[in-house]
């Protein structure tokens, strides 16, 4: 099964990428923090890492760079709501696959994850 890691410390955002995706049939880990993500990729490799930009303890660049050190094979989406053209810049730079802009369609998310792991 396919597994998705979601790193998210808006509740409410977290729980609706959840239902979204195991809806779809993956298989979803949440994290709250950044370090909390990071320790779950330590112990699981995760075909696809979502993770926000502003989290309450790194960067999620920072979390999708070490993600991305622990599995390289991995894919990643960084979203924000507060996209510029440096952020984006910095995250193709450090192997970011995409940077998504919230707010998203559902099925935008669902998409953008099926073509990463080949299901779309």
């Amino acid at each position: 099964m396919t597994g998705i890691l979601v790193v998210e410390d808006e509740q409410s955002v977290a729980g609706a990428l959840g239902m979204i995706l195991e809806d779809s049939g993956f298989l979803v880990r949440l994290a709250s923090t950044g370090r909390e993500g990071i320790a779950l990729a330590r112990v699981l490799a995760f075909d696809v890492t979502i993770s926000d930009y502003h989290l309450p303890d790194i960067t999620g660049i920072e979390v999708l760079k070490a993600v991305l050190r622990l599995n390289p094979r991995g894919a990643t989406i960084l979203i924000t709501a507060h996209s510029t053209p440096e952020l984006v810049a910095e995250a193709t730079a450090c192997g970011v696959h995409t940077v998504l802009k919230k707010p998203f369609p559902p099925s935008e998310i669902l998409s953008l994850v099926k073509s990463l792991v080949g299901r779309g």
